[in-house]
């Protein structure tokens, strides 16, 4: 994802405060939504893609998880309105993937790299066991409240830097770790 180049206003911590909790409910919304829409057409994980995830995932998550292929991920209608306040916005148009609570959405290019789709799964994966642990509403209010606070930069937020440390660890075949109970314990600290 990357961030709009505008920068906030001087006053930006007042207004964003001032928009938060229209903010975390228009996020909510949205993040519901594109899940019914990419479940819809998502698919579960192969066996070729489970093998290298498995050990690092509980079963649950592998067997819950609906993966779906798009050309781009678009971003949320309610954008709009945020770029006329003079908020910078997550641009997640050129993202790789993302993900909506239980149901992965990777742009089809990646698919044509295997190690570096099962990468993709993997961070997106650790999101989604982020989503279990905290809820959905939980996980967007924190993001965002992070996200601010952190000048909105996209990897400074605490999210991002455990599922790309995560994944890195994967990446490296560090030895076996189970992702549910680093992001537990990591939570504990962080929310």
């Amino acid at each position: 994802m990357k961030r709009e180049d505008r920068p906030p206003s001087d006053n930006s911590h007042t207004g964003f405060a001032r928009l938060f909790p229209h903010l975390v409910e228009q996020s909510h919304h949205w993040l519901w939504e594109q899940r019914e829409l990419h479940r819809a057409n998502g698919r579960r994980l192969t066996k070729d893609e489970r093998q290298p995830l498995q050990g690092y995932y509980d079963a649950q998550v592998l067997d819950n998880v609906l993966v779906a292929t798009v050309n781009q991920i678009s971003n949320p209608q309610f954008y709009d309105e945020l770029t006329g306040s003079g908020f910078p916005i997550l641009d997640l148009s050129g993202s790789a993937g993302i993900t909506f609570i239980d149901c992965v959405v990777v742009r089809r290019p990646f698919q044509q790299h295997f190690p570096s789709w099962i990468s993709i799964l993997f961070h997106e994966l650790v999101h989604v066991v982020q989503f279990e642990i905290l809820g959905p509403r939980k996980v967007l209010a924190t993001y965002l409240q992070a996200w601010e606070q952190n000048g909105y930069q996209y990897h400074d937020v605490p999210f991002e830097i455990q599922a790309y440390r995560l994944e890195a660890r994967f990446e490296r075949h560090e030895p076996l770790f189970s992702v549910r109970e680093v992001v537990e314990q990591e939570l504990q600290g962080m929310v």
